[in-house]
């Protein structure tokens, strides 16, 4: 979800690089800031009382709803040592800190890239700037305890709704895009996947038609939502079709434009001649730099197509999105560049500087 910026990622390729944890505990406008040793980071000194940080794991086993995200909110266990720091251990300190109990605080984990070695227990970031700071985890202390002597363990679970994130379940939207959470870009993010939103219907032939042949043909019931009459794709051949029923197709003109009809198989690919929409962040974001299609043997092509709307409020009625929208044409010339003629999978796009925080 959120991604190393520039700077970060060259040293991510590093063998020796070391990544910082760093935790925040905020309630009632207070913040005590913690790392496994001494941190000074973004002008702020983190205190070296983590222990170890780690996300739980969970599962579900169908397509996710909205009624999944509380299952979906993977729990963060965070322990915390709790030995005497200045005449009195350190959840005293804690809790005198925030001003009561660590319950209900907003628990943020965050990592920091560095080729830095502590010295004398203490580690100087300062240099760094906060957009270099990769945040992992967000939410609310829900559990503290068991607290013992030597450790004081936390979980957080998000807050919901902390976030209205929105799932792909438009009319139009691939079939394999269906209930996948819409990207969430924070800072300058790499090669965000974009969801195929709103995408030309496509279906598959289900008998041989020759290079001259018209009138009906069958398709699987299970196709797309096509219109009555239509311009569809098989192959590099452009058609016009009238739809008969949900599995019946009516050829009216065969080889439209300078392809050649030729002869088509059963199970090839049927795809409309429709514009496409895709979402490249559930949110607004400030600028979207380079948009790439992947090719059936998973290069990545670059290519100018389209149109970016950087606060689209039509896409999804009552949200504001970042989308990229393709035109009837643009679909067929990019499919044809991915070698897809018109069954193309754009599958990257990159949001830079998203206003959610």
């Amino acid at each position: 979800m959120l991604t190393l910026d520039s700077a970060q990622e060259a040293r991510a390729r590093r063998s020796h690089m070391a990544k910082v944890d760093l935790v925040t505990l905020t309630l009632g406008g207070t913040t005590v800031r913690l790392a496994g040793v001494g941190v000074r980071f973004d002008s702020n000194v983190y205190e070296p009382f983590l222990s170890s940080v780690q996300p739980a794991g969970v599962s579900i086993n169908h397509l996710p709803t909205p009624d999944d995200l509380a299952s979906l909110s993977q729990p963060l266990e965070v322990e915390l040592t709790n030995e005497p720091r200045a005449g009195e251990r350190v959840f005293a300190y804690l809790e005198t800190q925030l001003g009561g109990c660590l319950e209900g605080a907003v628990l943020e984990w965050s990592q920091v890239l560095t080729e830095d070695r502590p010295t004398s227990a203490f580690l100087d970031l300062s240099a760094l700037g906060s957009a270099e700071r990769t945040v992992r985890w967000r939410g609310l202390v829900r559990q503290c305890g068991p607290v013992q002597n030597d450790i004081i363990r936390l979980r957080g679970e998000v807050e919901f709704p902390s976030y209205d994130w929105p799932l792909a379940n438009g009319a139009d939207t691939d079939p394999r895009d269906i209930g996948v959470r819409l990207p969430v870009v924070f800072g300058d993010a790499k090669f965000v996947k974009a969801v195929r939103y709103a995408m030309p219907a496509r279906t598959l032939l289900l008998n041989d038609l020759t290079t001259t042949e018209t009138g009906t043909f069958d398709v699987d019931v299970r196709g797309g939502n096509f219109p009555s009459s239509f311009d569809c794709w098989i192959g590099s051949e452009r058609l016009t079709c009238t739809k008969v029923d949900s599995q019946t197709f009516d050829i009216t003109t065969r080889s439209i434009g300078a392809p050649p009809a030729t002869v088509h198989l059963n199970g090839d690919s049927v795809v409309e001649h429709n514009s496409a929409v895709f979402v490249l962040a559930a949110h607004p974001a400030s600028q979207v730099v380079a948009r790439y299609g992947r090719t059936p043997i998973g290069d990545l092509i670059p290519f100018g197509h389209g149109i970016v709307d950087l606060s689209d409020t039509t896409t999804i009625p009552g949200k504001t999105v970042t989308t990229l929208t393709l035109t009837a044409d643009e679909v067929a010339e990019l499919g044809t560049l991915l070698t897809l003629h018109g069954a193309i999978d754009v599958t990257e796009g990159t949001a830079v500087g998203s206003t959610v925080t």
